[in-house]
């Protein structure tokens, strides 16, 4: 077992309560076979602490020194994008303690996202959605499971890279990248709420999305 996954499963007995032991049912996709716009709601709440963590991260490894002139109010990071990342800056030395905490917070519901995909390709559950949008959640939810890959990728990256001292670009580029992840999930996201919201007013019937 990772020392990624042992901190992962630390955080997760703290954070999550404790109906939350039973994960057979899964975290994104809901309790029934039948996609509600419910469930798409809840996944973008996941979506959503992804990204909150991953900017959590950015800020975390963007630190300066504080000068005497400035001032107690913190503002609020809306974006971060590659051209806010200064790589000649004086960043102030990486903290391990706070950049395992925002990443054992991610890798529970990364985790859950997961098995929920896995579940629905190996067979073993559903999910239903309105017979026009069949072959469209079929590349949406193969692509998530791409998203979520590269996730992975650069959580191994600042995982690998938080004990150097002076390793802040380096992780900060890797929290860009997952930023950028998190928006095309909430776009795919979006897509996902319009089609269902159109197929429910028309009344359509259902039909289990395929997934190789």
């Amino acid at each position: 077992m990772t020392n990624r996954l042992l901190i992962a499963l630390a955080v997760l007995c703290m954070a999550l309560p404790a109906h939350a032991e039973d994960t057979s049912n899964g975290l994104t996709l809901g309790t029934s076979e039948t996609l509600s716009l419910g469930d798409l709601r809840d996944m973008g709440l996941c979506i959503n602490q992804i990204q909150q963590q991953t900017m959590n991260i950015y800020m975390e490894v963007t630190r300066k020194a504080v000068p005497s002139s400035a001032e107690a109010k913190i503002e609020d990071l809306k974006v971060i994008t590659k051209g806010s990342l200064d790589a000649n800056a004086r960043y102030e030395p990486v903290r391990p303690e706070w950049l395992t905490y925002y990443i054992g917070t991610l890798e529970p519901i990364i985790h859950l996202f997961k098995v929920d995909l896995d579940s629905t390709r190996s067979g073993a559950s559903k999910v239903m959605v309105p017979t026009s949008t069949v072959e469209e959640f079929h590349k949406l939810l193969n692509n998530f499971d791409i998203e979520l890959t590269k996730i992975n990728k650069c959580l191994d990256v600042i995982h690998d890279k938080m004990s150097d001292p002076h390793g802040n670009v380096a992780i900060a580029q890797e929290a860009v990248k997952l930023y950028d992840v998190t928006l095309e999930m909430e776009k795919a996201r979006h897509y996902a709420f319009n089609a269902v919201k159109l197929a429910n007013q028309r009344g359509e019937t259902r039909e289990a999305v395929p997934i190789k």
